[in-house]
């Protein structure tokens, strides 16, 4: 099978014209299959990981999520759409919600609920993960029709990159998801095997480079993306980006697991187009990363 990957280039990002009609135009291409189906709800779990606005490259703008619920109302026949994140090590979704304006940008529309998967009813799924046997996930992620993952076009400085796999991740109900960290390459993958994303998003309007994903600086990289898969979805952003897909952990171990497809096909403006060059973190840090990292995994083997 081969992934399809819309890219496209937004010249004015302060021209709302401009954007929506380049942001309906990856929805075309890789939702437009989708047009007339019938759906009683759909997720769409999107990236607020801090609260740090879109201008600052670290979180998606609702406004084009606002855009995405109006295209799915008017081409779709759907009962009801979760806008949702869940909680994190250093995030309340609901303040979230509130204090970045997503409750003032869908006040108005009905059929549009705010979710915070830590606080939905839970159920527990086991898998033969990498490294998850069973974890709580929110029900209504089972339930939904059509999950779709809408995340950010930002460096990380464990993974190199944070887009749609990373987002997944980020799906999990669990608060305290640094303790995760000693294996995240393993657990990001884990994640999209346990509900993967129908269809990906990205919101690179503005970007996040260097120390990521909350610690660098925003570069302004005009770019909308859209994808039938994670995996090819991280692995043509990864390139967008300047960086060797093969060079972010979870891409690498995701192929190696035959997780998602590494074949695609990419719609729109070609990669070499689109791409802008993101700072990474410095080399030396990495290599601090993966001391610390190596370290922290031998304590959990030895019970130390």
């Amino acid at each position: 099978m081969i992934a399809k990957v819309s890219v496209r280039k937004v010249q004015d990002i302060d021209d709302a014209n401009e954007t929506k009609d380049k942001f309906n135009s990856v929805m075309e291409d890789i939702i437009g299959p989708l047009k007339h189906k019938k759906m009683g709800s759909v997720i769409i779990k999107v990236n607020i990981c801090y609260l740090k606005g879109p201008e600052t490259g670290i979180t998606v703008d609702p406004v084009l999520v606002r855009w995405l619920c109006e295209w799915l109302f008017e081409n779709c026949e759907i009962d009801k759409i979760y806008v949702a994140e869940s909680d994190a090590t250093h995030l309340n979704a609901q303040i979230a919600f509130k204090a970045l304006g997503w409750e003032r940008t869908f006040g108005d529309m009905d059929k549009v609920e705010l979710l915070n998967l830590s606080k939905d009813e839970q159920i527990e799924f086991k898998l033969n993960g990498l490294f998850l046997k069973k974890i709580n996930i929110a029900k209504k992620v089972f339930d939904a029709d059509l999950l779709i993952s809408f995340g950010k076009l930002k460096t990380h400085n464990a993974q190199e990159i944070t887009c749609i796999m990373k987002n997944q991740f980020g799906m999990l109900s669990e608060k305290l998801k640094l303790n995760y960290h000693a294996n995240l390459a393993e657990v990001i993958v884990d994640s999209v095997r346990i509900r993967p994303p129908d269809i990906c998003l990205i919101d690179g309007l503005i970007g996040h480079q260097g120390q990521g994903p909350v610690g660098g600086t925003p570069i302004l990289s005009g770019l909308l993306i859209g994808g039938t898969d994670a995996v090819a979805t991280d692995m043509v952003c990864a390139r967008l980006m300047g960086i060797d897909p093969m060079k972010v952990p979870h891409i690498r171990i995701a192929i190696k697991n035959e997780i998602g497809l590494k074949n695609y096909e990419v719609l729109g403006v070609s990669i070499e187009e689109g791409c802008i060059k993101f700072q990474t973190r410095p080399l030396w840090k990495k290599w601090v990363q993966t001391m610390y990292q190596g370290l922290t995994q031998r304590r959990q083997t030895i019970g130390g």
